[in-house]
């Protein structure tokens, strides 16, 4: 798997993980545990937590709107073997639910729980469905299903509101079937199957027909199909190819040509990576959703690009309103043309689902349950259960009163519980933050949950969520003078992790250092160095990380040269010749760039220092945390350790993740018995290059220690946001060149 290109940002915890686990679906790291600690308020989830990068971490952990449970219900939530694939409205108000085996769930707002329907389906195996459609008294499962004995392709079709389903036999063989079918406003459905063949029925689905591809379209070459009546639709191809016709693929449109070149990430279109794809036509813009990508192309002008902004979208039967989830956390409705827009929730979480109703739309997540969004009212089904109370949370704070449930690796979700008067557990809210990683009380009325990228604070007496600033967090470290000090580099290699550190004790008025060991699968080994700072030198970095606080960077925090901007023009005029987003080999990028591609990216990276007054700080930490480039020198990670005389730590890390490597080593995490915090002072990255022996570091921190790569983050995240172009640096050497001048 490309960790550099796919949809994840790493986060990693700040000690060094001792096991390294890779798949082709996750990457997980795994810590020393000590087993007394296991299941207590002092264990130490030490996971390896990845998230979509295309939604705001900071929105998700952040997120302050809480969901508040009936007080005293202990129900735990329903746990689903099977993954809920599409959902409808009642007449009751509330949701229907279809698993992916057609298992059947209604969920009603006058109820807490669940109920499971029964559906009996007669002589059909359902293998899997991936879409369910309702027509009025009709409902119709579409998807990979056969007879009975497995010797034809058919959908299933309800005529009682889907109590009971009957198969339909679309096919005589098995490969009739599809992940997505399109109803016209009038009744007629299509849809294309797995081998690119074209089905319809005009009669809701009680007999189908199979129509040619008129010439033009490959045999086996179609993948998506809409239609907005029976004659008047657009097919795309396995090579993105879009076709039109007016008269129910008897011919075709000729399409335009693009007049403009291909400067976006673009759809796969690859039917084995993506089952859930669906592809719809509005106003002269097809929409083309494939996995938790969204693109569009305007019909006028055929080049796909991959919509940054929008995470989900769902689209009304009638084409008037559309859904939109973007990757600010904001959930919103909106005619069709863009206008007479309804901001339904800030902060909200990704939807795993997204559908509208005529003007009622619902977002489904396992962890909330349906949230129906009906006018201005907001109605959250939650899947709760009677099965099992709740008996011990998972996490809990060291005076074992409050603790949380569902605390799993990937959790933006849980349930914070409170101990009673008789030492039984209650539920107290719904958070909208996760996993928690340590949780401790302040004060009588407060409790604080730190997470991996930050601090909440939750005061029951209010039910109000709100951030947890660290501020000063060495205020009583420094107290007490540093008696020790730790710089450690560690990297992997093949299959073992070679780290290197050097010690420094004090010494009267300094911190001496006198040797480097080097341990690794080849044994421990010494070096004699000699080097040493004052204690004013390093008293004086401490007060500053504690002035600062979680204080984010500013236009000014690395001063720009002429020496660093000549340095990082000499940078821009090569950097595209070895820029991996250009790559044909990756299937979700555009083809080899054209010369004018690449002029495009020189003249934003050109101008980006002209812009640098108008950036938010918060722009560019988001920036130096969505900061790649291709590795050549293994994972590595950078710790200090700082030690008082009273013995208490200040641990700061700096953990570059596979393709994630912060330009000036930043942001460096922080830890001394409190909430973990970001550091941006970048004295501890000088630190660190002075107190080690630099023939130690491995080169790639040298080079992303250089000023000018504060520019290349920049301006790197920016045409990421604006363009979708994302860029991966090859070189670990940049010389002066004029490519693209």
């Amino acid at each position: 798997m490309d960790y550099g290109q796919s949809n994840f940002y790493r986060i990693f915890l700040e000690h060094l993980p001792l096991l390294l686990v890779e798949d082709s679906e996750q990457l997980t790291l795994v810590w020393g545990e000590r087993s007394e600690d296991r299941g207590s308020a002092n264990a130490d989830p030490r996971v390896f937590l990845y998230v979509n990068s295309r939604i705001s971490v900071v929105t998700l952990i952040l997120a302050l709107a809480v969901q508040v449970l009936q007080a005293g219900n202990d129900a735990a939530l329903m746990r689903f073997t099977s993954p809920i694939i599409d959902l409808h409205t009642l007449p009751t108000g509330g949701v229907r639910l279809y698993s992916q085996q057609l298992d059947v769930y209604d969920a009603i707002p006058s109820s807490p729980t669940w109920f499971r329907k029964t559906v009996t389906v007669n002589g059909a195996k359902v293998r899997r469905v991936s879409q369910v459609l309702r027509m009025n008294n009709v409902v119709l499962a579409v998807g990979h299903m056969l007879t009975y004995d497995g010797a034809a392709s058919v959908v299933l079709r309800s005529t009682d509101f889907g109590s009971s389903f009957t198969p339909v036999v679309v096919g005589t063989d098995t490969l009739a079937i599809t992940d997505a079918c399109t109803a016209t406003p009038q009744g007629q459905l299509f849809f294309v199957d797995r081998v690119g063949r074209l089905w319809m029925s005009g009669d809701l689905g009680t007999t189908w027909i199979t129509k040619r591809w008129p010439s033009g379209i490959t045999p086996g070459a179609a993948r998506e199909v809409d239609m907005i009546d029976a004659n008047t639709g657009v097919c795309v191809d396995g090579l993105r190819g879009v076709h039109f016709t007016t008269d129910a693929w008897t011919t075709l449109i000729t399409p335009l040509v693009a007049k403009r070149p291909i400067t976006r990430t673009q759809p796969s279109m690859i039917n084995s990576s993506n089952w859930n794809r669906s592809l719809v036509l509005v106003q002269n813009t097809l929409y083309l959703t494939e996995a938790t990508d969204v693109y569009r192309t305007p019909s006028s002008d055929l080049i796909w690009e991959r919509w940054d902004s929008v995470a989900a979208m769902a689209v009304s039967a009638d084409r008037k309103l559309m859904a939109l989830f973007t990757i600010d956390g904001t959930l919103k409705v909106q005619k069709v043309d863009g206008s007479e827009v309804r901001i339904l929730e800030a902060n909200a979480l990704p939807p795993h689902l997204l559908r509208i109703v005529g003007d009622t739309v619902i977002a489904y997540r396992p962890d909330t349950g349906p949230v129906i969004y009906a006018g201005t009212t907001r109605t959250q089904l939650r899947p709760l259960t009677t099965d099992k109370p709740i008996a011990h949370p998972s996490f809990q704070t060291p005076n074992e009163q409050w603790g949380v449930l569902t605390n799993t690796v990937d959790a933006q979700l849980i349930d914070i519980v409170r101990k009673d008067g008789k030492g039984l557990w209650h539920r107290d809210t719904v958070a909208r933050f996760g996993p928690v990683r340590s949780m401790f009380t302040k004060g009588a009325d407060t409790v604080v949950f730190n997470t991996n990228r930050a601090a909440v604070a939750y005061v029951p007496s209010s039910r109000k969520l709100v951030p947890y600033t660290v501020t000063t967090p060495l205020k009583d470290f420094l107290k007490h003078p540093i008696v020790r000090f730790r710089l450690l580099c560690a990297a992997d290699e093949l299959d073992s992790t070679h780290v290197r550190w050097v010690e420094y004790v004090a010494q009267g008025n300094k911190l001496v250092c006198a040797e480097l060991v080097d341990s690794s699968n080849f044994g421990v080994k010494s070096q004699l160095i000699t080097n040493s700072f004052t204690q004013d030198e390093i008293k004086q970095l401490l007060q500053t990380i504690n002035e600062d606080g979680e204080e984010l960077p500013t236009n000014d925090f690395v001063q720009l040269t002429p020496d660093v901007l000549a340095e990082y023009n000499n940078i821009v005029d090569t950097i595209f010749s070895t820029d991996a987003y250009f790559d044909p080999f990756d299937m979700y990028k555009a083809p080899p760039a054209a010369e004018d591609q690449a002029r495009s990216c020189w003249t934003l990276f050109k101008n980006v220092v002209d812009e640098l007054p108008k950036l938010t700080p918060e722009v560019i930490a988001d920036a130096f945390r969505a900061y790649r480039h291709v590795p050549h020198d293994g994972h590595s990670r950078y710790v200090i350790e700082f030690q008082n005389r009273s013995g208490r730590l200040a641990v700061f890390s700096v953990d570059r993740a596979d393709e994630a490597h912060p330009p000036l080593m930043l942001p460096w995490r922080g830890y001394c018995e409190g909430p973990t915090w970001q550091s941006f002072t970048t004295g501890l990255t000088a630190l660190f290059s002075k107190g080690f022996p630099s023939e130690s570091i491995p080169p790639m921190f040298a080079e992303m220690s250089r000023p000018a790569w504060y520019l290349v983050s920049i301006a790197s995240y920016l045409d990421a946001v604006r363009y979708g172009r994302r860029h991966r640096w090859s070189n670990r050497v940049i010389t002066p060149a004029a490519r693209f001048k």
